[in-house]
């Protein structure tokens, strides 16, 4: 009843039946977990990532604190609202219904752009699938929806921490040391913005265990997108009023080439995974945005799509699929 809402537009009933079938046939032991996990997993995905959320859940469903693992120089303390915990038996998670509902609300939710909600119905999600994952939960379709929901939970939990980035200041130094900048090369530079940059990558690459095709591919694209917005921040920023003017030229062109250098790595990028979506013959809305982005490189930069069969070879590829 709650999908025939949903072709029919009426979002709001669909997501007052999802909630109440998962009132009747949640169990209170799962609703507990899933509510306390997804706030520990907004207190800390934004500072720590993914990675980090799903080895503090695997730490503590086996009830051990892992002392091979390390972040930074210090052993890896679980630090979790379980700690007493091992997740929740299996008996509670073998239900597949329970994980449609709650990527249902969390594309409903997404649909109507509400974006706590959202994301909160991601963190469920990703919760859930990770326990049925755990307990080896099987469908008897050929087709297992538990993976691919854990894909698509894991590259929105990404999305979380990129719009934190987006909101990030461009910074070419932390110091501003006169000497510095003028003795820099440019391909020692390390902003901050950049390290950055890196561990939100690194989230995006978490998409890729799950090995499905749609996920993984527009985790690439926003992987490689970063060296774009990395790009438009610097060249967008504004040299600090601070600088000594006698640096302030050799600054500005650190922030010109470094910017120069992200896009080369960015259009490179982009023609890698394009010419893998033709090997594989796959085209989805993110192959579209990756083309469109790679267009647009292409022609800031002076070049010919026109003359690589890879390309003509994409074009033919969208026709068949629209």
């Amino acid at each position: 009843m709650a999908r025939i809402y949903e072709q029919m537009g009426e979002d709001d009933k669909a997501l007052s039946l999802y909630k109440r079938y998962l009132t009747s046939f949640q169990s209170p032991a799962l609703t507990r977990y899933l509510q306390k996990g997804q706030v520990q997993i907004r207190h800390h995905l934004g500072s720590r990532g993914v990675s980090w959320i799903a080895t503090r859940i695997n730490a503590v469903q086996t009830g051990s604190v892992a002392p091979k693992l390390y972040w930074g120089r210090a052993p890896l303390q679980i630090q979790w609202a379980l700690k007493k915990s091992v997740g929740v038996e299996r008996e509670k998670v073998t239900e597949l219904s329970l994980l449609r509902v709650h990527r249902r609300m969390a594309r409903l939710y997404r649909k109507r752009k509400q974006r706590q909600e959202m994301d909160n119905a991601y963190f469920r999600v990703f919760l859930l699938s990770e326990e049925m994952m755990r307990h080896f939960v099987k469908t008897r379709r050929a087709f297992d929806p538990i993976k691919p929901t854990n894909a698509e939970a894991r590259f929105y939990m990404a999305e979380y921490r990129r719009k934190i980035f987006q909101q990030m200041p461009f910074v070419l130094y932390k110091k501003l040391e006169p000497e510095l900048i003028k003795n820099m090369r440019i391909r020692f530079v390390r902003p901050p913005i950049g390290e950055a940059g890196l561990l939100l990558a690194h989230d995006y690459m978490q998409v890729f265990p799950m090995k499905v095709n749609e996920w993984s591919w527009a985790a690439n694209f926003r992987r490689l997108e970063i060296q774009q917005l990395l790009a438009q921040k610097a060249l967008r920023s504004k040299t600090p009023p601070s600088l000594p003017t006698g640096v302030v030229a050799t600054y500005e062109k650190q922030v010109k080439s470094l910017a120069m250098l992200w896009l080369r790595k960015a259009r490179k990028g982009y023609a890698s995974i394009l010419q893998n979506a033709v090997k594989i013959e796959l085209y989805t809305p993110w192959v579209e945005r990756g083309m469109l982005a790679y267009q647009r490189l292409v022609s800031k930069n002076g070049g010919v799509l026109t003359s690589s069969p890879w390309w003509s070879r994409l074009l033919r590829l969208r026709e068949q699929f629209r």
